[in-house]
């Protein structure tokens, strides 16, 4: 399984010639961008702040990402893990809680090399409580030392 990290501007131009899903977060007042592919096989549709802890957000109380949602990602990649080839894991920037999505599926589904990658790598900076609310549903959490930035 390949996971692909990226950003709303670069969603719509993003080919893939294989099947695969999409995991698309938001802030509330942003809302998603267009994205369509023939290989597409499901998209979800998830709205929450890059935030880590409980606070504002562009001048107003943030959203954090929950538990559910974390639910959801899961039975969503679950759903899709056999027919799908590629995730598309895509936020505003494609550089926090899309590489945090992508970092937790990897731990899950691809090992610790490519999980560490996603922290390891300077264009990313995973989202904590991100990695951390879908790492305890799976319970990973305890394997994750979220005091050293570069390994959580």
């Amino acid at each position: 399984m390949k996971i692909i990290v990226t950003s709303m501007v670069r969603l719509p131009n993003l080919k893939i010639d294989e099947p695969h899903i999409v995991i698309s977060v938001s802030e509330p007042e942003v809302g998603f961008v267009e994205y369509e592919s023939p290989m597409l096989l499901d998209r979800l549709y998830l709205l929450f702040d890059d935030i880590d802890r409980p606070g504002k957000w562009n001048n107003r109380p943030g959203v954090m990402m929950t538990e559910e949602q974390a639910h959801d990602i899961w039975n969503f990649v679950e759903k899709w893990d056999k027919k799908a080839n590629t995730i598309v894991c895509q936020c505003y920037a494609g550089v926090s809680r899309s590489a945090a999505i992508a970092a937790s599926i990897a731990k899950c589904y691809q090992g610790k090399a490519q999980y560490e990658a996603y922290f390891n790598t300077p264009q990313y900076d995973p989202n904590e409580h991100v990695v951390r609310t879908l790492l305890e549903i799976k319970g990973l959490a305890h394997t994750v030392d979220f005091n050293d930035r570069r390994r959580w």
